[in-house]
């Protein structure tokens, strides 16, 4: 079991990476090509270490018994992301029946 997490690591390690670096071509030809040189191995690096941080974090959720680690961050993450637009749809009717 250690060294299927083990290769899950790497994986997820290469897969940021590879993220990263689609994400730095795509941004400096959309913003502009004289960006400052040292912008993809930033963004690379911040890319990589944010996605280690919650790949840790959910190894130590798990570890603890909490639950599903990596499960509760998408899950809390994709609700957290949804949150405004259902205040928003929710605030809408009282808007207008107070007009």
């Amino acid at each position: 079991m250690k060294k299927i997490n083990q290769y899950t690591r790497y994986g997820t390690v290469a897969l940021a990476l590879f993220q990263a670096y689609g994400l730095a071509v795509s941004l400096r030809r959309a913003i502009s090509p004289t960006i400052r040189p040292l912008f993809p191995r930033g963004l690379r690096d911040h890319s990589v270490g944010g996605t280690m941080f919650l790949m840790r974090l959910g190894e130590q959720i798990t570890a603890r018994g909490v639950g599903n680690g990596i499960s509760l961050i998408i899950s809390s993450a994709s609700w957290r992301k949804s949150r405004p637009t259902r205040a928003v749809s929710l605030g809408s009717p009282a808007r207008s029946a107070r007009r």
